[in-house]
C-alpha cells in the first residue's frame, strides 16, 4: 500500500510539476496578397464568446473563439464561426477581447481554423489598408457556407481524463487491498476460533 502511495504521489508531481515552454517569434510578414493566397479564411467578425480550458499547464493551451461573422473575404467562413488560438502572446496567441471586432486571418490545420499573432489578425480598427486592399482582391462576396468543423480534444481535456483514468484505476487497487487485508483478518479470526 505505502508503495501505491508513493507512485501514486510522483504521478501527481509530474502532472502537476508540467511546464511546457513556448516563444513566439514570427518570420518576416507577408503581404495582404501573400496571406490572401496561403490562409484560408479571411473574414470580419465581433467575437461573442470566448472559452477558455478550466485546467491550464502552458501558455499554449488552445482557447477557442466563437465570431459573429460580418462579412467573409475569403473561405468558408461561417456566420458563426469558431477557431482556435493559443491562450498567451508568448505562444503566439491571439489577445481576443470579447465583443471587439476583428479582421481574421485563419487557416485550416486537423480539421479546425486556427490564428495567432503572426498571421495578420487586427482589431478592425487598425486593418484599414489591409481591408482596402481585400476589397479589391476577393470582390464583394458575403456568401456564408456551413460547414461542420471537427473539434478535436485539447491538451488539458486529455490530462483530466488521464488523471481521472489513473485516479479510477489507483481507487481499484486500493480496494483490492482493502479486500485482501480483510480477508486476511477473517482466516487469522477463524484460526484463534
Amino acid at each position: 500500500m505505502k508503495k501505491i502511495v508513493i507512485v501514486f504521489g510522483i504521478i501527481l508531481s509530474l502532472i502537476f510539476s508540467l511546464n511546457l515552454v513556448y516563444a513566439c517569434s514570427c518570420a518576416t510578414g507577408l503581404s495582404v496578397e501573400g496571406r490572401y493566397q496561403t490562409v484560408d479564411a479571411i473574414f470580419i467578425g465581433k467575437v461573442t464568446k470566448i472559452d477558455r480550458p478550466a485546467f491550464s499547464i502552458s501558455s499554449a493551451d488552445p482557447i477557442i473563439v466563437t465570431f459573429d461573422v460580418s462579412k467573409s473575404y475569403k473561405g468558408t467562413a461561417n456566420k458563426n464561426f469558431e477557431l482556435e488560438t493559443t491562450k498567451e502572446s508568448a505562444s503566439c496567441g491571439y489577445p481576443f477581447n470579447e465583443e471587439g471586432e476583428y479582421l481574421v486571418y485563419a487557416t485550416l490545420n486537423e480539421g479546425k481554423y486556427e490564428t495567432n499573432l503572426c498571421s495578420g489578425t487586427a482589431e478592425l480598427a487598425d486593418a484599414k489598408e489591409d481591408l482596402q486592399i481585400l476589397n479589391n482582391l476577393a470582390g464583394k462576396d458575403n456568401n456564408f457556407v456551413e460547414e461542420p468543423i471537427d473539434k478535436g480534444l485539447d491538451l488539458s481535456q486529455v490530462m483530466v481524463m488521464a488523471l481521472l483514468v489513473l485516479i479510477i484505476a489507483l481507487l481499484i487497487i486500493a480496494e483490492m487491498h482493502i479486500a485482501s487485508w480483510i480477508k486476511g483478518k477473517k482466516k487469522k479470526v477463524k484460526k484463534h476460533k
